[in-house]
């Protein structure tokens, strides 16, 4: 009985192993990383920055900062 119970939990590890999603981060200058992010924002409308970091391999924190940028420019405004 305690084997089959590690083998089930072995097989539910090795699934969400399998399932992860590896990030390789594009090496763009701040300009070009912002044209990139305004453009997803003007395609999506609405997304989270974890979805737009991950969706246009940028760092997180880079698409912060860029997303507080455009904020201030006017260009796109948080949602509630």
């Amino acid at each position: 009985m305690y084997i089959k119970i590690l083998d089930v939990i072995g097989d539910a590890v090795r699934e969400k192993l399998a399932a992860i999603k590896v990030i390789q981060y594009r090496d763009l200058d701040y300009e070009a990383a912002k044209k990139k992010v305004a453009s997803y924002f003007r395609m999506k409308g609405e997304a989270y920055a974890s979805d737009a970091s991950t969706d246009l391999e940028q760092d997180y924190d880079l698409v912060c900062r860029i997303m507080d940028d455009l904020e201030k420019d006017g260009k796109m405004e948080a949602v509630q």
